[in-house]
């Protein structure tokens, strides 16, 4: 039986220079989400899990609070643009195409 069950789980943190526990309260979907990811061997730990997700949410963060340059609103503009003229591709045939480009070894 997993700890995940619960909706309270321990992770170490930094706090003040040092490494220290932080207790987290997840919502029983969560903690039941990374119990299954964790038992597909996605991830070695629930804190593996749990950093995974905190770095991805760190990353987005810091995408979101870049400014937009003028050669990225151009090329929004276009494909905005492209899709009015009907030149969009369903997102199921870009997705077999990414996994075959990125994913297949």
């Amino acid at each position: 039986m997993s700890a995940w069950r619960s909706e309270v789980c321990s992770v170490t943190g930094v706090r003040s220079g040092r490494l220290s526990p932080v207790n987290v309260s997840l919502d029983p979907e969560l903690a039941k989400f990374i119990e299954e990811q964790v038992r597909a061997g996605r991830y070695a730990s629930p804190d593996a899990a749990v950093n995974a997700a905190v770095a991805r949410f760190m990353a987005e963060e810091q995408l979101l609070a870049e400014e937009l340059d003028d050669e990225d609103l151009a090329a929004i503009n276009e494909g905005l643009a492209q899709l009015d003229r009907g030149e969009g591709r369903p997102w199921e045939d870009v997705r077999a195409e990414l996994k075959a480009r990125y994913l297949s070894k």
